[in-house]
């Protein structure tokens, strides 16, 4: 039988209205159910196609911070065929600037695509399956089974969790265990402890 990929297990959530990202920094809080993840990814994603013109193995640095917009575009990238990846040295496409902004407002930079974004259709418009899927799926189990992650868990990830841990902690460590992700990289240690109980986070990192 064959193994579901990244898209096909975005398919599958078994708690789509369940939050799956929530980025707290110190003036807002963002989060996004899975469905709502999966409408971004689609529009990313889409955006990718047709308006970068990617294809399926080109490479691909999101590199968007702790934020709402880190999972979004991991997905995208991730469902289009793309080589996601932490080196931007490796890069095929061209630099291209993704509000943070709580509301996804655009930033007004001239190389912002946001807007062009925020157009695309809310379904996937090319899903394809990708084998090679597979394996990043099964090191991100074992991922997240060395860090204690159990399923379901709500993990947080605090500002100390060094980025190149494992660069697919925003989103596939919480699509894989059926869980949720919060960020927390702009509380402080005495805030830490206050916000895991105000999220009823399970699994701190």
């Amino acid at each position: 039988m064959q193994q579901a990929d990244i898209w096909q297990l975005l398919q599958r959530l078994p708690r789509p209205d369940q939050p799956f990202v929530t980025a707290i920094t110190a003036d807002s809080r963002v989060e996004l159910s899975g469905k709502t993840l999966i409408n971004g990814i689609a529009k990313a994603a889409n955006a990718l196609r047709d308006v970068l013109d990617t294809e399926p193995g080109e490479s691909l640095a999101v590199d968007l911070g702790w934020t709402w917009q880190q999972s979004v575009w991991q997905g995208a990238a991730l469902i289009a065929g793309l080589d996601l990846t932490g080196e931007p040295s490796t890069v095929q496409i061209n630099p291209q600037v993704i509000s943070t902004h709580p509301l996804g407002l655009p930033t007004g930079s001239p190389q912002d695509i946001t807007s062009e974004v925020l157009g695309q259709p809310d379904a996937w418009m090319y899903p394809e399956y990708f084998a090679d899927h597979i394996t990043v799926i099964e090191q991100t189990r074992a991922w997240a089974e060395q860090h204690g992650i159990n399923e379901g868990d709500r993990v947080g990830i605090t500002a100390g969790h060094p980025d190149t841990a494992h660069r697919f902690a925003p989103f596939l460590a919480p699509l894989v265990t059926h869980g949720s992700v919060v960020f927390l990289t702009e509380a402080s240690d005495n805030q830490i402890e206050s916000v895991v109980e105000q999220e009823r986070i399970t699994r701190l990192l």
